[in-house]
């Protein structure tokens, strides 16, 4: 395997009340997978339905590791439980039930590496 590198990415979007909002990472790599050792979401202004967190193939087949119903505005939402993401794959977080112009934010640990 390769030198592992680091992944610290976080997101931010603002809903507009479309349901379900979507929070997509950029696809892995061609060549490597990324580990993810742990993922976090949160709305910050509203209680909302539902909270999935999960990944989508290159086939835009969803795939669902956890989920949360009756998730509270403020509060953080997480993960912490290792998974791999191989090539193409894209890291998904679902926000169902949010009010428009809620301030959405996933925050996401792991590290990448060069399968080849």
């Amino acid at each position: 395997m390769g030198k592992k590198v680091e992944y610290k990415r976080d997101k931010h979007e603002v809903s507009d009340a479309t349901t379900p909002w979507d929070i997509e990472f950029d696809p892995v790599r061609q060549g490597y997978k990324l580990t993810l050792q742990h993922i976090s979401a949160e709305d910050e202004d509203s209680d909302f339905t539902e909270i999935k967190i999960g990944y989508k193939t290159q086939f835009g087949v969803y795939h669902w590791w956890v989920e949360e119903y009756s998730p509270k505005a403020g509060r953080l939402y997480w993960m912490h439980e290792t998974q791999v993401l191989t090539e193409g794959m894209i890291l998904v977080v679902r926000f169902t039930g949010t009010s428009d112009a809620d301030d959405l934010y996933v925050y996401v640990d792991g590290f990448e590496e060069k399968t080849g």
